[in-house]
This record gives C-alpha cells, sequence and structure tokens, in this order.
C-alpha cells in the first residue's frame, strides 16, 4: 500500500508514466496537479470526472481541465454518480482512495493533508473491466456548448445555494454518432467464443468485445441463443444504426462500399472529421453485422465488377 504524505502521488506518477493506455476515473481534478500528471504520460485516452453544481461552485473540481484535455486531444466525460479514484492501464490498474487535490496528494506539503491509500492491481477480471467501460458508456461527452451551459448556470448561483444538477439545453447526440459507438468485433464467431471464455487472445480482442458488450448492455452469462438475441435487438435500436438503415432504404435499398465510406466520414460527430479512406475498417465491421445479426433482411455481395454492396433482401 501507498501512503499519502510519503509515497502516494510518486507511485501514482510512476503508475501514469509506465501505462501504455491510460484512462483516469476521478471524481474531483484540480487543474495544476492534472497538468503534473498528464506531464508524464502521451498516452491517456479519457478521463472520467464528477463535475457535480456544488463540486464546481467551491473549487473541489476546475472546468479548466477542458481546455487541458481539448489541447491534448484528451476525451472528457462527466459522470456525476462516479466516486471511485482509479488509474486503468488495459487490464492493471491503480486504484487510490484519493482525488487529484492538493491535501489529497500533499501537493505543497500540508501539515494537515488528508489520509490517503493507494495501491496497484495487477489483473483486473472481466467484470471489473465491464463495470468500468459501462461507467464511460453512461456518462456525457463535454465539448465547447456543454463548459459553455455550465459555466453560464454557475454564474447565476451562489456558492451556498442549494442546487441540483445541470440542466443542459444542448443534448449532444454526438456521442450515439461518434465512430466508437458502433461495432468493434470484426467476427462474430470469435465474439461468441471470447464471451462465452471471458478472455481473448490479444489485449485488442479483449477491449473490443468489452466495447461492445458495454455499448449494447449485454449481461454476463447468456447462452448463445440468448447473447445473439440481445445484441440483435441492440444493435438495431442504436441510433446510429438507425439512420444507416434509413440512407440504405433512401438509396433504393442498396449502397456500394465508396458510398458507405463517404456517408459514415460525413455523419460521424468525430473531430477532426475521419477522410472516407478511414472509416474503411469501420464499414467492414459494419456489413458484418448487419448479414450475421440482420436475419436475412440484409446481403453482402459484389455484382459484377463494382465494389462490395449491402443491399436490403427484398
Amino acid at each position: 500500500m501507498y501512503h499519502n504524505g510519503r509515497n502516494l502521488k510518486e507511485s501514482i506518477l510512476t503508475f501514469v508514466h509506465e501505462a501504455e493506455t491510460l484512462a483516469i476515473f476521478v471524481p474531483y481534478i484540480k487543474l495544476n496537479l492534472l497538468k503534473e500528471i498528464l506531464s508524464q504520460t502521451k498516452n491517456c485516452r479519457y478521463i472520467v470526472v464528477r463535475w457535480e453544481v456544488k463540486d464546481l461552485l467551491e473549487g473541489a473540481s476546475d472546468l479548466e481541465i477542458y481546455e487541458l484535455c481539448k489541447e491534448k486531444k484528451i476525451s472528457l466525460f462527466r459522470n456525476p454518480r462516479i466516486h471511485l479514484k482509479l488509474y486503468l492501464d488495459a487490464d492493471k490498474a491503480y486504484l487510490t482512495t484519493a482525488n487529484i487535490s492538493s491535501r489529497a496528494m500533499n501537493e505543497g506539503k500540508f501539515e494537515n493533508y488528508n489520509y490517503e491509500l493507494g495501491t496497484k492491481i495487477e489483473k483486473l477480471d472481466f467484470e471489473d473491466r465491464l463495470y468500468l467501460q459501462h461507467i464511460v458508456d453512461t456518462s456525457l461527452l463535454v465539448d465547447d456548448e456543454i463548459v459553455r451551459e455550465i459555466k453560464e448556470q454557475l454564474s447565476l448561483l451562489a456558492i451556498d445555494e442549494e442546487g441540483g444538477d445541470f440542466e443542459f439545453k444542448h443534448k449532444p447526440d454526438n456521442k450515439d454518432f461518434l465512430l466508437s459507438s458502433l461495432p468493434m468485433s470484426e467476427d462474430l464467431n470469435k465474439f461468441k467464443k471470447y464471451y462465452q471464455e471471458k478472455s481473448a487472445p490479444t489485449q485488442v480482442d479483449y477491449d473490443c468485445l468489452l466495447h461492445d458488450l458495454s455499448i449494447y448492455n449485454i449481461p454476463t452469462g447468456l447462452n448463445e441463443a440468448e447473447l445473439f438475441k440481445r445484441l440483435r435487438i441492440k444493435f438495431f435500436q442504436h441510433p446510429f444504426v438507425q439512420a444507416f438503415i434509413e440512407e440504405i432504404e433512401f438509396a433504393g435499398g442498396e449502397l456500394f462500399f465508396g458510398r458507405v465510406r463517404q456517408w459514415l466520414a460525413v455523419n460521424c460527430a468525430d473531430c477532426p472529421t475521419p477522410r472516407a479512406w478511414e472509416v474503411t475498417k469501420n464499414v467492414k465491421i459494419l456489413y458484418h453485422w448487419f448479414e450475421v445479426l440482420g436475419d436475412g433482411k440484409y446481403k453482402v455481395d459484389v455484382p459484377g465488377t463494382h465494389s462490395q454492396r449491402i443491399r436490403m433482401a427484398f
């Protein structure tokens, strides 16, 4: 165990520095300490913060971390339900009681620093990873408009005022239309196998499995028939997939590969907007899921000398 006032902060910085792919789940985050933590890595993918009204009014968290994340191309999520403090590196984790704040990490050498502990976890199990992935997938992706609305509402409140949660006029549907909201598993037969075994041969396969189970809210312990029934329902109900089906219908029931790539690049909410060729893999996975889960309603073929086509089987 690591202890605040002795070696807690140093152990966190070491974990961050050695992480191959980093995610941070911490309710309260102060800008100066986050800068120091992120200076130890170029591999941070996302951060989840609480950002309740009271947190920001009282200065427990800083809104300015959004601009830092934006500058470093780190996705920032808001989830007022988080209380855990954890640094994630694939299946390894650093679990701590400490927020990213001065007293919690004894920054400035406080005489009355917070008593905090931290420990490294060498191997998270399947349910642990799925739990963390679900937190991300149920969090709000912060963007410029969300920050503007938060600032506007904070300016109308007093520090000692009891307030509820923020009310956002801007309801960002962008999260549903990020490329990361589409399936990532390339082979549903392998997906089924990995699901049953709760493991995969590579970290990429494992991460894709967790991602797809989380975004489609698939519980563990289902048999094959239940798994594919639930997956089919959730996949075809997803807003991005629904929009794609409408595009197929608008085009007369068929779309060729090049047009699908262009449609996906234009309609995704990723920033910067990807070029059409950059979504090639996403299209191939989408075709596969449509064909396997579509109950014969969709076919993928290559008519004549044309490119690959997805079509509705009338």
